[in-house]
């Protein structure tokens, strides 16, 4: 073979060598991709069969609860002992005239009963919502089909009607009684919460709200002293009645009395300290609403009394004037100007008159001038002085003399000055101590 005759020979035998590599390979690749896609479909399967024993292994642990709580697997049993537990659970109720009946039955293949039964009986709401709280507190494979509540005739009860569905599996229990169970899905955990939301509110009216305090928390009180502490509190629904309540108290040797309708609190204490009282106010509403208040009750020492200073009187004798003196019917008369009120007094003498809160009385009429007795003292007032601008001449006396002057009679001026000089005491103002220029012209 020649050189070039031996090139193309190796090179045919590589092109060839190549092409079945390549096919080789092809056939390998498409190996690995068969068994990849089987192994994904067998994962997938065993997923699925996964899942399907995971839930038959739920169905398996829901239908040991179901048969749990089926009624017994005999229907006639079933029929005895949940007629039984219906009449149980209606005298734990204490409703009146029960009557419990099996109604019907329906057999659905080989798996299941159902069982129909009819409660009826009388009560109050309270009994009602009793008799449904243990019901549904109850876990058995039952359920309230129809349930009608009406006032009782003559009379203030209500009567109860339900029907009632219960099952009967072909695998459950056969026991005569039924066991206690309860359900977990209720709302609320007692009887007493159902009753608080059923029946002690108006089912007329919105729910009732709590009252409010509106009184301060903190009193003084002294050692000693009888002292009150007044409660105040606000209901915040309309046509509401409080009531308080002394709940506790810290004060030592102290029993307080409270009035439970108007709030007032009365106790004496003797021990000096900060004290606490818890009290409590409450509504009439439906149900009723309590909130509590702590005090902070202060006993100190009384302080000392207070010294009330006295006010002026307001004197109406400086504004009663001695304007005038006149004679009427031979009888001398002084007039009496009270700048303040406006009156004028005619008086004679002997005659007592009051001005305010003064009282007084005319002694005796001079010609220019007047005696008036005013506070227990004998004041001499002349023509255009007020009352207690006059001269103290005497200490007042009860019974004047009925003097009587006249513009003429110089012989009755003489024996009034006698008579002024006369009453003199030694404790009083002589009549020479009056300077010469105050002693009127008339005398």
């Amino acid at each position: 073979m020649t050189r070039n005759e031996k090139i193309l020979s190796v090179a045919v035998g590589l092109l060839l060598f190549g092409l079945g590599m390549i096919y080789v390979m092809g056939k390998i690749t498409t190996a690995f991709d068969v068994r990849n896609i089987q192994r994904s479909q067998l994962e997938t399967t065993i997923s699925s069969n996964r899942k399907l024993i995971n839930k038959a292994n739920r169905a398996g642990k829901r239908q040991e609860i179901y048969e749990m709580q089926s009624l017994p697997r005999d229907v006639h049993i079933g029929n005895s002992a949940y007629r039984a537990w219906l009449h149980k659970i209606a005298r734990a109720a204490r409703l009146d005239k029960i009557e419990v009946s099996y109604d019907s039955g329906l057999t659905r293949g080989d798996v299941l009963s159902e069982l129909t039964f009819s409660l009826s009986g009388n009560g109050d709401l309270e009994q009602v919502t009793a008799l449904l709280y243990e019901f549904h507190k109850a876990d058995y494979l039952h359920q309230i089909t129809k349930l009608d509540i009406e006032p009782a005739r003559n009379s203030k009860q209500l009567t109860l009607r339900l029907t009632a569905e219960a099952l009967s599996l072909s695998r459950a229990g056969n026991e005569p009684v039924l066991p206690e169970r309860e359900s977990d899905l209720l709302e609320l955990p007692t009887l007493d919460d159902y009753v608080a939301v059923i029946v002690r509110r108006n089912a007329l009216a919105p729910g009732n709200n709590p009252p409010r305090f509106t009184s301060a928390d903190s009193q003084r009180l002294y050692l000693g002293k009888e002292g009150t502490i007044q409660l105040r509190a606000r209901a915040n629904d309309d046509d509401q009645e409080l009531r308080f309540a002394l709940l506790r108290h810290t004060i030592p040797n102290v029993d307080p009395t409270l009035d439970t309708k108007s709030g007032r609190i009365a106790l004496e204490p003797d021990t000096e300290g900060e004290f606490e009282i818890v009290v409590e106010a409450t509504d009439d509403g439906l149900p009723a609403k309590s909130v509590q208040q702590t005090i902070k009750v202060s006993v100190s020492n009384p302080p000392p009394p207070r010294v009330v200073e006295k006010k002026p009187v307001f004197d109406q004798a400086k504004f009663a004037f001695l304007t005038a003196i006149v004679e009427v019917n031979g009888k001398p008369k002084l007039w009496l100007s009270v700048r303040t009120t406006g009156q004028s007094l005619e008086l004679g003498q002997g005659e007592e008159f009051s001005i305010g809160e003064v009282q007084g009385l005319v002694a005796k009429i001079h010609r220019k001038s007047a005696e008036v007795d005013l506070d227990g003292k004998r004041m001499l007032v002349r023509c255009g002085q007020n009352l207690r601008e006059g001269q103290l001449i005497a200490a007042a006396t009860k019974q004047p003399p009925a003097t009587t002057v006249t513009e003429d009679s110089d012989t009755v001026a003489n024996e009034g000055l006698d008579q002024v000089s006369e009453e003199i005491s030694a404790d009083e103002i002589p009549a020479d101590e009056i300077p010469e220029d105050q002693i009127p012209d008339d005398l």
